[in-house]
């Protein structure tokens, strides 16, 4: 009787010591970590993925947006006002607003249409507005200024703040004709002249992010292991990307793999969130 007491002892301290180790091996972690990422994406937009995930690490959702960027705001004619006095710098038959602000810095347009940032030398970018803007710390610092609401189209007026020896105002801030800076909540890519916001009729761009994010819910990140899960196969004839077989030379194919990768990233931000 005291052996088989004495196995009947090991046993549950066999369990017990299980669930304090390999048994909880297996026990969620926190839930609802997010994480987000960015990347330089489809037409010079600021690709934007956010991730969130349970206690297991699956994602439970995906959301894709793409910002568009300051070039889509200052060639826009269709936001100066009937009477604004804004200057604005012609070259040819493209028109450019005079200055911009983004973030705290300034920014002017030259004879050509290029934008340079006024004021002090020092920490000034000397590459032109765009140029900046395409590597990882410009798309960045864009990217922090748009969420803190800080893209500006300006005015010179005596109530504003002194750069190179012009005062600017803030005027009004960054918009486009589609109704939004953020491709989710604009017109773009939807029934032309529809004058409503969001997609109207076929897949459009919030169709297509959709499919994108409900294939990663439905089979997770596993199939983006490795980078070369997400470079998408060329024809060698026409070298158009090739999808379930099918060949394309569609816009949002050509950028499917930018989307996936900034997925993967976000993903990964996630993950560690939970730690």
């Amino acid at each position: 009787m005291k052996k088989q007491h004495s196995i009947l002892v090991a046993l549950i301290l066999a369990l017990v010591v299980c669930s304090f180790t390999a048994c909880s091996e297996g026990a969620p972690k926190k839930s609802g970590a997010v994480g987000t990422a960015i990347a330089l994406g489809h037409g010079s937009c600021v690709t934007e993925v956010t991730v969130v995930v349970n206690g297991y690490g699956d994602p439970v959702k995906v959301q894709f947006d793409d910002i568009f960027p300051a070039s889509n705001v200052y060639t826009n004619m269709a936001l100066k006002k009937e009477g604004d006095t804004t200057e604005v710098v012609q070259v040819g038959t493209s028109s450019y607003f005079k200055y911009l602000r983004i973030g705290q810095k300034y920014f002017k347009a030259d004879e050509n249409g290029k934008y340079y940032e006024m004021g002090s030398a020092s920490g000034k970018i000397t590459d032109d507005l765009m140029t900046y803007y395409k590597t990882a710390e410009g798309t960045r610092w864009y990217y922090d200024s748009f969420l803190s609401g800080n893209l500006w189209i300006c005015a010179e007026s005596e109530n504003g703040t002194e750069k190179d020896g012009v005062k600017l105002a803030d005027k009004y801030k960054f918009n486009t004709s589609n109704g939004s800076m953020r491709k989710r909540y604009s017109r773009y890519w939807s029934t032309l002249g529809s004058g409503s916001i969001g997609q109207v009729s076929g897949l459009g761009f919030n169709g297509n992010m959709d499919m994108l994010e409900n294939y990663l819910l439905a089979h997770g990140f596993d199939a983006l292991a490795s980078d070369d899960a997400i470079v998408l196969p060329k024809d060698s004839g026409t070298g158009y990307n090739v999808i379930g077989g099918v060949t394309t030379g569609a816009t949002l194919s050509a950028d499917t793999a930018i989307y996936l990768k900034t997925a993967k990233a976000a993903y990964e931000n996630a993950l560690a969130a939970q730690k």
